[in-house]
């Protein structure tokens, strides 16, 4: 009996623990992020409910709310998975209203694209894309945001890092997963996908293969998309954990 009540106890202790490390990481992301839009004078921190998304309520289901991916979290996931940016696209999935697109901006990508269904969002992502072109930390001289369904995505790069934010849950999840794979054939294709809530159709997909596991990124890739044992160490540090 008192083993048992101690195993709660410590069950109780540890989950506690792990929500007061989650709170600080939230606050911690939402401070930098409204920095980041004071900095380049950019709107990007707000999150954005589906009710705001400026679309029909069909076209929205399974999608998920816009919020600003933190700076650091995806300098960490650009800089491990493509040391070599400038031989790759950079595709953000979901793009909202472009944070991520910014931040790719500052590496040497092919190309940065965003993919947006909401019309509103992609219009607040281009005057952001406008805005910040004028930083000089801006390496990509090719930034933009397409306002089109992510299941219809076409025309990847040779070689592509595709950035997944949980955009939708697995009912678009599964279409889009069967699209990438028809474009990402004969192709290099990395996916980092973040807090992997609908990671189902890439677990049970025959082109893409789990290269990296962790508590909140999953990465998958097809080609001959790989990761060193450094950058896996790196990713595996700062993800298996809850800070920022």
């Amino acid at each position: 009996m008192f083993g048992g009540i101690r195993h709660k106890l410590k069950h109780a202790i540890q989950r506690r623990r792990i929500n007061s490390q989650i709170q600080r990481m939230m606050k911690r992301v939402k401070a930098d992020n409204e920095a980041f839009d004071r900095t380049y004078a950019v709107d990007t921190a707000t999150d954005v409910l589906l009710d705001e998304y400026d679309v029909p309520e069909e076209a929205t289901k399974g999608a998920g709310y816009y919020q600003a991916i933190h700076e650091g979290v995806l300098r960490a996931i650009i800089s491990n998975l493509v040391p070599d940016a400038q031989a790759f696209d950079f595709i953000d999935i979901g793009s909202g209203k472009g944070k991520a697109l910014l931040v790719a901006s500052k590496f040497p990508f092919r190309r940065v694209l965003g993919v947006e269904l909401s019309p509103r969002l992609h219009a607040v992502a281009s005057a952001n894309i406008q805005a910040f072109s004028a930083s000089a930390e801006t390496v990509c001289g090719d930034v933009s945001s397409a306002c089109i369904d992510a299941r219809e995505l076409s025309d990847l790069g040779e070689r592509s890092l595709l950035f997944v934010f949980n955009p939708f849950d697995e009912g678009p999840m599964q279409p889009f997963v069967k699209r990438l794979e028809a474009e990402a054939r004969d192709r290099t294709v990395f996916v980092a996908y973040l807090n992997p809530r609908a990671r189902r159709p890439f677990d049970e997909s025959g082109t893409f293969t789990p290269l990296l596991e962790t508590q909140r990124l999953a990465v998958f890739g097809c080609g001959d998309a790989a990761i060193s044992d450094e950058a896996r160490a790196a990713l595996s540090a700062k993800f298996n954990s809850w800070n920022v």
